[in-house]
């Protein structure tokens, strides 16, 4: 078995136990969640939520008018989902999938979202990079993705950062990349699952890549409604917001 498929099979045995089903079913988005889907999603608009969980972001935006459609690669977490919005009184198409190979057409949603650090889940900087071209290809023309990180290269005095140096020359001849780590957390149960921690220069590097412009990015302890960032955000800790658009052809 190649480590894509090992840290894939981790992640869905991870996050497909009774504890991390409950966990991720608490319902609601957070302030700074609120804030940019208000500003930047189409109202009424057709949304994708990959990585959707047990439906914690798409049944919130079901209710606000939205046309969802919640995608996530464990099926055990699609399967609460759809308890979840049954209870809810709420309408959306729930399905198991890949965000490296989305089994949808061309040009047929309005914006994409990919929240709470779900796209770290993904092993491979190819790889994130597909789901990236992947998203855009799903997404009309001029339509955002919004989705968060955490960070790989925050700024703790320099310890962050000599860990980063160690890991770089270990890792010269092995499939593991710098900011690949396992991790126990009580979130999955106490199972060892898989996580990626991107940098900003990555993140932005591959957007581009991928046809997407960068509007906003905004560490989430930094988050002021309408306040612009600079640089220093690129070495905050903490979860990281980017909002961009698709490129025009």
């Amino acid at each position: 078995m190649n480590y894509r498929q090992k840290t894939k099979d981790m992640v869905i045995k991870g996050f497909s136990t009774n504890v991390s089903l409950d966990h991720y079913s608490e319902i609601g988005l957070s302030k700074a969640e609120e804030y940019y889907f208000k500003k930047y999603l189409k109202p009424g608009g057709e949304v994708l939520d990959i990585g959707c969980g047990a439906g914690r972001t798409s049944i919130p935006l079901a209710k606000h008018g939205y046309i969802v459609t919640g995608l996530d690669i464990v099926p055990k977490m699609i399967e609460r989902a759809r308890v979840n919005a049954d209870r809810e009184n709420v309408s959306i198409n729930f399905a198991v999938g890949d965000a490296v190979d989305l089994g949808f057409d061309t040009d047929c949603f309005d914006d994409v979202i990919f929240p709470r650090n779900s796209i770290e889940y993904i092993q491979g900087k190819e790889n994130r990079l597909k789901a990236m071209q992947e998203i855009n290809r799903v997404m009309k023309e001029e339509g955002h993705f919004i989705f968060t990180t955490m960070n790989l290269l925050y700024f703790d005095g320099g310890k962050q950062w000599v860990k980063l140096l160690g890991q770089k020359v270990s890792r010269m001849f092995s499939e593991k990349e710098v900011g690949d780590y396992t991790y126990d957390h009580c979130t999955v149960g106490g199972i060892e699952n898989f996580q990626h921690n991107c940098s900003p220069f990555e993140i932005k590097e591959q957007l581009k890549k991928a046809g997407f412009e960068l509007i906003e990015h905004c560490p989430e302890n930094w988050f002021i409604e309408g306040k612009k960032t600079n640089f220093l955000a690129n070495f905050s800790k903490g979860r990281q917001y980017y909002i961009t658009k698709k490129v025009g052809k």
